[in-house]
């Protein structure tokens, strides 16, 4: 519902308001000047108001429009069709194939009916005037649809209105600025002709009404006034001649008599008739007498034949007689009614009806259609008043109120006449009214539609002098081609200072530009010639350029392989004499044990020197690469704390390992490197401190950070020195590589690795005082909760594997290589084969099964990676492992035949481990592992795995592939080393997966069912 109101309806903005106040100011000022009779047809044009704020800014608007235009309509019928009219402008503006003719037609048969039902009977009854007034009204209607119209062509957007000539635009606004207080003064000026013409009927009438009225008050006084002087000067006991004299005084007077207290007849006189008769008879049911008695007034009666007195209609005026303050009587005088209503004329008017009544409703006077004189008067249907006056307080109404009959038949004049509760009525016929308020209504109709297009047309006329200029100087500018001046004048046959004065700018514009353009053809020429001598240096310097970019990558070639030979001729030795040192160091002792010592820690030294100038030549290279996996916080950190315990005993400096990381378990991060960088910062700090402690220390900071930090006592750094600290081949100064040696590469290689892990690398130092070199890991980069999980691999991962039926073949020219490598995998009982070079193994790999071969690199006859694609060309599925001494290139690229690289030298866990991806361990197989122990080791496995999937679901939701890569392939391993091939099967799906696009989070639902279920099956 909501929705709907905020889709057919704009919001509340203060522009919109202002304009919804404008539309109900006119439209109310127009509708209070409605013609408010019901025989007159209402000229609403107010009404378009309502209809353009539905089209401008919705229902919602309208309605409130709405309640305060059709306040002032008089009628109801006046608002049914008010809404009607509304409902179907909705529908024209809402419907594509709705037009006016349409909604009229709809229209027409709406306020037909209507106007049947709703309208009085004067309207109805009359089928031309039922038509007129369908007619008038459906004609205002189609003139307020062209109103409206007219209106919203002007009040459209921004966008509508760059699509409309200025003249367009002034001439409809002049124009409707002209029409609208136009016809609110026509609407004014019917409201006034219609209330003026009616006025002036009721008038002419109202005139004659006071007239008779005035004239039977005069004839009634003078009788009473007669009456009353008798009463008062007669001495009652001589009344007989009195009352004689006093009929005879005028022929329309009949008799007159005197009764008692009780309304006995004492004295009574009529000429020709015997008082006898009508002596000591009781007049006391006779209102002359006791109305008389009861006001002690005055008193002018109802009409009545008399008793004995004949068949005329006669009314009485009677008066008390007062003695001593005390009623004594009544003196009473019977009138012929006809010599009243002679005062009476009536014309010959078929438009008005006259009646005279007295207070028991019966017929006085009046035309011969209204009943006999004497009877009493039935009131015809419908000719009861309406229960509404009209112009009851008109500026154009100075009389009373003007009441219609019930049916508007008629107008209905009403008075009392004189002292008396007669009643004097006039009734007007309205079907003259009717039509000539229908005749004013149309000329008006007329009248507003002339003068909106009257204002419209010389509005354009008006404008179109001004604009016309514009159009010409419009014409002037799209003729310009910009480059020169234009030799066509601009002539206004009228024009205003403003535009006259845009002209003369646009001219005087018009010569600068030109001039401007001249002379930046005459620059661009210029600039040509100095374009051309330009390309001919360049393309010169380009050619010299190029051949110093060949010479310089001839230089890097060089380069390349002097590092790629240089690293293989010594890491080959290195790792011959770290291996065997290793083998046979634990079987020794006493001097030749030290002696082995030595020889194992100047390898490693030497090691170290070399990796640390190859590491910096592969960071030259952009080649350094990150394996970042999950790694046990608490074992690297005591792994850090023996190295530096070896490190610092050989010069007798004591150390101190502070670990404050509460929960915090695991990292994310590359252990080698980080362990590289951290050792870097320990051998420095042993190396630069003379004596005292070497502090290791691990905490969490305020920003949940992991910060591992070395802190020494040594000799410190200056601030000027601390500022190429980590330059390449750097140290504090000139005298620190004579005094504790070192190439100047470690704090370099650390800061570029720190940089690649996205860990911060931060130093403090004080001279003379010692140094703080820390790194801090951001909290993205620590997990808790895995310890068990962490258990449980380093059961599966450090037994000794059982490889036997395996059968692998060993690629190498150098025989202590491959007699290193024989003694490392003597334990495993796999069976090894030897090769001297590649085509040796190609003919080795033709002949026999192997399950892994493994090549060196370099080596005469046939190198390992040319053998190693040949295999492939026959053999796709055989695993190969390359041994490599480049430290420029020892991971294997896309189109690289090998599987795994292994970079010289290595030690014999690392060569395990790197076999172990590519063959399956025989001790942990199901065959030949005790099944309790292999069930106990399962089980417990399966209950790290739900905080394995919340870890999986952490990294997708941060897009972290590389570590979602290691954990899944991990996952996949491990879970298919227990036999657990559900879990192995989801896991090798969704690293598949990754390869292609990262994975969706609820693409980790198999997975999650395959551990419910395993957890279900062992339980």
């Amino acid at each position: 519902m909501l929705a709907m109101i905020k889709t057919y309806n704009k919001s509340i903005k203060r522009h919109r308001l202002l304009f919804l106040l404008y539309c109900i100011t006119v439209g109310l000022l127009a509708n209070l000047s409605v013609v408010a009779i019901p025989i007159a047809v209402p000229l609403n044009v107010g009404n378009v108001a309502i209809l353009v704020i539905l089209a401008r800014l919705g229902p919602l608007w309208a309605l409130v429009c709405f309640a305060f235009v059709t306040y002032p309509l008089p009628s109801d019928i006046a608002i049914i069709l008010t809404i009607v009219q509304v409902i179907l402008f909705g529908f024209y503006i809402n419907q594509k194939n709705s037009s006016i003719i349409k909604i009229s037609i709809a229209y027409v048969a709406i306020v037909f009916i209507a106007n049947k039902f709703l309208l009085p009977e004067a309207i109805t009854d009359n089928q031309i005037s039922l038509l007129t007034f369908t007619s008038l009204s459906t004609a205002l209607f189609i003139w307020t649809i062209k109103a409206t119209n007219l209106l919203l062509s002007l009040y459209v957007n921004n966008e509508q209105l760059r699509k409309q000539s200025l003249q367009h635009q002034l001439s409809y606004r002049v124009g409707l600025y002209t029409a609208i207080p136009a016809t609110l003064l026509i609407t004014l000026g019917l409201n006034g002709v219609t209330n003026l013409h009616l006025v002036k009927q009721m008038a002419y009438y109202q005139n004659e009404v006071n007239e008779l009225n005035k004239n039977i008050e005069e004839k009634l006084k003078n009788y009473s006034n007669k009456i009353e002087t008798i009463a008062k000067l007669t001495d009652i006991e001589v009344t007989k001649r009195i009352l004689m004299q006093l009929v005879s005084q005028s022929p329309e007077f009949i008799s007159a008599l005197i009764t008692d207290t009780n309304g006995t007849v004492n004295k009574f006189y009529k000429k020709d008739i015997n008082d006898d008769r009508i002596a000591k008879a009781s007049v006391a049911d006779r209102a002359y007498f006791y109305e008389v008695k009861k006001t002690m007034s005055t008193y002018i009666s109802d009409t009545f034949t008399g008793r004995s007195l004949g068949e005329d209609q006669l009314f009485a005026v009677s008066t008390p007689i007062i003695d001593n303050n005390q009623f004594n009587g009544v003196l009473q005088l019977a009138i012929k009614l006809d010599s009243l209503l002679e005062v009476f004329n009536l014309p010959n008017d078929s438009i008005s009806h006259r009646i005279l009544i007295d207070n028991s409703g019966k017929k006085v006077w009046g035309n011969n259609i209204s009943g006999d004189v004497g009877s009493i008067w039935i009131r015809p249907k419908h000719s009861e008043p309406m229960q509404k006056a009209f112009l009851e307080k008109s500026l154009f109404n100075p009389l009373e109120p003007i009441i219609f009959s019930q049916d508007a038949h008629h107008l209905i004049i009403s008075n009392q006449v004189g002292a008396t509760d007669w009643k004097l009525y006039f009734f007007i016929d309205t079907d003259e009214l009717t039509l000539d308020f229908s005749i004013y209504y149309l000329l008006s109709l007329l009248l507003i539609t002339l003068i909106l297009e009257i204002s419209v047309q010389f509005s354009k006329r008006f404008v179109k002098h001004y604009t016309q200029a514009l159009e010409l100087l419009v014409d002037y500018t799209q003729q310009w081609d910009g480059k020169s001046t234009t030799k066509k004048n601009l002539n206004f046959t009228q024009s205003a200072l403003e535009i006259d004065t845009l002209a003369h700018s646009f001219v005087n514009m018009q010569r600068r530009v030109a001039g401007a353009h001249h002379a930046i053809i005459s620059t661009m020429n210029e600039v040509k010639l100095l374009n051309e001598a330009l390309e001919e240096r360049v393309e010169k310097r380009t050619k010299e350029l190029e051949q110093e970019r060949d010479k310089a990558n001839q230089l890097a070639a060089v380069k390349a392989r002097f590092l790629a030979n240089m690293s293989h001729e010594i890491r080959t030795p290195i790792t011959i004499i770290k291996g065997f040192t290793e083998q046979i160091l634990p079987n020794t002792q006493g001097e030749v044990h030290n002696a082995l010592c030595k020889i194992e820690q100047n390898t490693l030294h030497l090691q170290n020197v070399i990796n640390d100038i190859l590491d910096a030549a592969k960071i030259d290279e952009g080649k350094m690469t990150i394996a970042e996996q999950t790694v046990a916080i608490i074992p690297l950190l005591n792994s850090l704390s023996d190295s530096m315990k070896f490190l610092a005993r050989t010069k007798n400096l004591t150390t101190e390992l502070n670990i404050d990381i509460a929960d915090i378990e695991h990292i994310i991060t590359d252990p080698f490197r980080l362990k590289q960088i951290l050792l870097n910062f320990i051998s420095n700090a042993v190396k630069f401190t003379p004596k005292g402690t070497v502090k290791l220390v691990a905490n969490i900071t305020n920003a949940d950070e992991l910060c591992i930090a070395v802190i020494d006592k040594g000799i410190g750094i200056s601030d000027q020195q601390a500022s190429t600290l980590f330059e390449a081949f750097t140290q504090a100064d000139s005298s620190t590589s004579r005094d504790f040696g070192g190439t100047g590469l470690g704090l370099f290689i650390s800061k570029q690795l720190a940089d690649a892990m996205f860990i911060k690398l931060h130093m403090q130092s004080e001279l003379g005082v010692g140094s703080c070199f820390s790194v801090t890991l951001p909290e993205s980069k620590i997990i808790k909760n895995l310890t068990e999980f962490s258990k449980n691999e380093k059961k599966i991962e450090h037994t000794t594997p059982d490889w036997k039926n395996y059968h692998v073949l060993i690629v190498d020219d150098v025989e202590d290589i491959r007699e290193l490598i024989d003694i490392y995998l003597k334990d495993t009982e796999i069976a090894v084969d030897f090769a001297q070079n590649g085509q040796q193994a190609i003919q080795l790999v033709e002949k026999s099964h192997y399950d892994l071969v493994i090549l060196d690199q370099q080596m005469p006859i046939m190198d390992g990676f040319t053998a190693a694609k040949a295999i492939r060309e026959f053999n796709k599925s055989i695993p190969l492992l390359l041994l490599s001494a480049d430290i420029l290139d020892t991971e294997p690229h896309q189109k690289s035949p090998f599987n795994k690289t292994i970079a010289k030298p290595f030690t014999k866990n690392q060569l395990i481990e790197t076999i172990r991806l590519f063959i399956v361990d025989n001790s942990i197989s199901t065959k030949k592992v005790n099944e309790e122990d292999e069930d106990e080791l399962t089980i417990e496995y399966l209950h790290t795995l739900p905080n394995v999937l919340l870890l999986l679901e952490k990294l997708v939701k941060c897009e972290d592939r590389t570590h979602l890569e290691h954990e899944l392939h991990k996952l996949k391993g491990t879970s298919a080393c227990l036999g657990l091939i559900a879990i192995s099967h989801c896991a090798a799906n969704l690293h598949n997966l990754l390869k292609e696009r990262m994975i969706k989070l609820n693409e980790l639902d198999d997975i999650s069912l395959a551990v419910k279920n395993a957890l279900k099956e062992k339980e």
